[in-house]
């Protein structure tokens, strides 16, 4: 089970991925919102991990760590914040950010 850090660290590092490249401003902003041993632990999970577990965990981490409209919308803005960071929307991006608003709720 992930600790509530790693959690969001995982849900950024997806949330940065999907677009095929995680992009240096995306890992600044990962960074200022964790710290660099759990940031690169999870990196390393998260490149082992297949999309259905990383969605397992995603839901998993859901009920652990976001069972409060407060948790949930700290989780949306790291994600946000994360998908903002290159300053280059994608509609891939767009579509993924709404998917992760619904598994929140």
């Amino acid at each position: 089970m992930l600790t509530k850090e790693e959690f969001k660290v995982l849900v950024m590092l997806y949330a940065a991925n999907i677009d095929g490249n995680i992009h240096e401003d995306e890992v600044e902003t990962m960074l200022e919102k964790s710290t660099p041993d759990v940031f690169n632990h999870m990196k390393k999970q998260f490149s082992r991990m297949s999309d259905a577990e990383i969605l397992d965990s995603i839901a998993d981490g859901k009920q652990a760590f976001a069972t409060t409209g407060d948790a949930s919308a700290e989780i949306l803005e790291s994600i946000r914040s994360v998908i903002d960071a290159d300053e280059n929307l994608s509609p891939i991006e767009g579509h993924l950010y709404r998917t992760i608003c619904r598994l929140m709720k």
